[in-house]
């Protein structure tokens, strides 16, 4: 935009320098002006604001694929930990089954008076150190999974449905 500004002055002086040097204040000297500013050339500032922001759309992009192949690593190493968690549910879970076997095999014994009290509470104990880590297993795996549900992005969408 154009800029515009309006200048004005008067000056009187003692002596008077427009009548012989008089010792009295008659001589009054006014002056005006006016300073127009129009701006021709911008000096290339669309091209600047144009690279400007072609830049800063590279970075967006750089940064938003970046973030996407982080996501992708967490949805990877979130399923393996869901993968390892279903397997040592499976293992505890032939543990228990084992354990349920022994225990089964203890209570015959003692009830037919070969094994010996403290060898059916072992057994008891072991099927019941089984059960809990089989317990253990499955809370472990519904974690996961509720984190890999949470990585991926489900949970956010049963919100908003």
């Amino acid at each position: 935009m154009p800029v515009v500004a309006l200048v004005g002055a008067c000056s009187i002086t003692n002596p008077n320098c427009f009548n012989g040097f008089q010792n009295n204040f008659q001589g009054c000297a006014l002056s005006a002006g006016v300073m127009v500013k129009i701006p021709i050339c911008h000096g290339g500032e669309g091209i600047w604001k144009v690279k400007k922001a072609k830049a800063e759309a590279r970075q967006y992009r750089d940064r938003l694929s970046e973030t996407k192949e982080l996501i992708a690593l967490q949805v990877a190493r979130q399923r393996v930990i869901v993968q390892e968690a279903k397997e040592k549910l499976t293992m505890t879970e032939s543990a228990v089954e084992v354990a349920e076997e022994n225990l089964r095999r203890a209570n015959i014994g003692f009830e037919a008076g070969v094994v010996t009290t403290s060898t059916v509470l072992g057994a008891h104990t072991a099927w019941l150190s089984a059960h809990s880590d089989w317990i253990d297993a499955g809370a472990e795996l519904q974690s996961a999974v509720s984190e890999l549900r949470s990585v991926e992005g489900y949970d956010n969408l049963e919100k908003t449905l």
